[in-house]
């Protein structure tokens, strides 16, 4: 039975990498990418009260040699999808940092990073400290923790928590549940808590869909509206977003593209449905995982 456990349990935390590895995503990590690699990312981002907009987005993570794995260069992996579309927005901020690896496993990690932030050309340097534990959750259920403390010279403490639910249903599909807790020290609306219910299904070895549900609440330095068409400024804003992730895989394994429409009911607008959508064009450089969703027996 502990066999069964273990090996059942095992399945699950495999699938999950499998998955974020096709869909791209970190999910707020210190460990589980121990090679170097830049992922370039061109997002094309529409919605119906703000029109059309286009930025990129570059993320890195470099091993140095010579340091048994312990110093990485880190640049944009704060957030698993970057600036969503018709989210918060992020394309105004970016960071670069060099970690010091403390420890690491295939299920805990403990990480120390120093960098600079870029937000509106404002540079401010930082701190952080990242930790990460996965467990299994009886046989079918596996749960993640991750905890993110920042010190930013210019605004103070961040926490950033994260809780996952992961569970596979059957090789084509798989479960998560995502509870996150922020606070800032900047913000008087504190804490700023988000709820995310994914379905990820598998179609080929070459596309896959997230179907996602997402009730949070932002800062208002945060909201994607422009502040005239706001109907009641405030501090803060809860959204509710329905979304279809769509990534589709090309005969070249590093190009990647993206489809998702997007609905969300956003408390700036007193909850009226508001359309979005996001192109997205993925090109990955140096270490290439295997995008594949198949989790083997």
């Amino acid at each position: 039975m502990e066999d069964i456990h273990r090996d059942m349990s095992d399945m699950v935390l495999k699938m999950a990498n499998s998955i974020d590895g096709f869909f791209g995503t970190e999910r707020h990590t210190t460990f589980e990418q121990n090679t170097s690699s830049i992922r370039l990312r061109l997002n094309f981002d529409w919605t119906e009260t703000t029109g059309v907009d286009l930025f990129p987005n570059v993320r890195l993570h470099l091993v140095l040699p010579g340091t048994m794995d312990r110093l990485r260069i880190v640049a944009n992996e704060d957030d698993e999808e970057g600036a969503e579309a018709g989210g918060r927005d992020a394309e105004n901020e970016s960071d670069i940092a060099l970690r010091f690896v403390g420890f690491e496993t295939d299920r805990r990690g403990l990480s120390f990073d120093v960098g600079v932030r870029i937000r509106d050309w404002v540079f401010a340097g930082f701190g952080r400290v990242n930790l990460q534990l996965a467990y299994p959750l009886g046989m079918e259920w596996a749960g993640r923790s991750t905890n993110r403390l920042y010190w930013y010279t210019d605004t103070g403490f961040r926490n950033d928590f994260r809780q996952y639910f992961e569970r596979a249903i059957t090789k084509k599909l798989f479960f998560r549940s995502r509870t996150r807790l922020q606070y800032f020290e900047e913000e008087d609306a504190n804490p700023f808590p988000e709820q995310r219910f994914s379905l990820f299904q598998k179609f080929s070895d070459g596309i896959a869909l997230a179907y996602e549900a997402t009730a949070e609440k932002v800062p208002a330095d945060d909201t994607p509206f422009d502040d005239e068409d706001i109907l009641v400024p405030d501090d803060s804003y809860t959204h509710y977003t329905l979304r279809i992730r769509t990534r589709f895989k090309t005969r070249w394994p590093w190009l990647f593209f993206e489809v998702w429409p997007v609905l969300i009911y956003p408390e700036e607008f007193d909850y009226d449905p508001t359309l979005a959508a996001r192109f997205r064009m993925e090109i990955t450089l140096g270490h290439i995982k295997d995008h594949t969703l198949t989790v083997e027996e």
